[in-house]
């Protein structure tokens, strides 16, 4: 079986200027390629290698893997990482004056004056309409409160079991024969006095007492609001 190879004519150009073009009478490059490329083997690069890219004209770059993608001040990430790194500063609370002069300026364009956010033991939130950016606020428990309870009744009634007696005090009243004299027990001498008959009631009949505690038994315990969890450090990019 025979290979065909077609020979196809290029323009190749620019030798007395020391550049070379490529179908192109013009070149601006030391190698001015005017269509596509090809390359059929490439070696595979190590990790500190920088990479290839290409600007709006065309011109091969090479970059920095760090800058494919760019951070911005501002940044939230979580990471078990335990220390600042690479213009990352863990959010810990601590005063803005222990930061380097470049985050230090950071902070403020975020509106951290004094401090940056301690996000220790805390979970992020979307911002509302009304809300400010870096505010803290919330809790990871709750104790409630009456208000937080369902709107219930509970009602109670003591029984009669059990026997006991009620007693009551009748004090005369002065005056003529007869007025207020209910109770009156003998003959004191005058019936004009005053006196005091205590008499006791039976314990039979039905009754109810209408004044009644009841206790909640609760020990005023706050509840967890935590979900499931995995625990991670966050971190604010301010600059490297």
């Amino acid at each position: 079986m025979k290979k065909i190879i077609l020979l196809i004519p290029l323009i190749i150009s620019g030798f007395a200027s020391g550049q070379i073009g490529v179908n192109t009478n013009s070149p601006t490059a030391m190698l001015d390629v005017n269509g596509e490329a090809r390359i059929r083997t490439l070696p595979v690069a190590p990790n500190t290698s920088q990479l290839l890219a290409v600007d709006s004209n065309g011109f091969l770059l090479k970059i920095s893997s760090i800058n494919i993608r760019k951070d911005i001040v501002g940044d939230i990430k979580y990471s078990r990482d335990t220390s600042d790194s690479g213009g990352w500063y863990l959010l810990n609370g601590r005063s803005i004056a222990s930061l380097p002069a470049n985050a230090q300026a950071s902070s403020s364009t975020l509106g951290f004056v004094t401090n940056i956010p301690n996000f220790l033991n805390r979970l992020e939130k979307t911002k509302s309409g009304s809300e400010q950016l870096g505010v803290l606020g919330g809790a990871s428990s709750l104790s409630l409160t009456r208000n937080n309870l369902p709107n219930f009744a509970i009602n109670g009634t003591t029984s009669t079991n059990g026997a006991h007696t009620h007693s009551i005090t009748q004090i005369e009243n002065s005056g003529s024969a007869g007025t207020g004299r209910a109770f009156l027990v003998g003959n004191p001498g005058s019936p004009y006095g005053t006196q005091t008959d205590v008499r006791t009631l039976t314990n039979s009949g039905s009754h109810t007492h209408t004044s009644v505690t009841l206790n909640s038994n609760g020990g005023n315990q706050a509840f967890n609001l935590t979900p499931a969890y995995l625990v991670l450090n966050a971190f604010v990019y301010l600059g490297s």
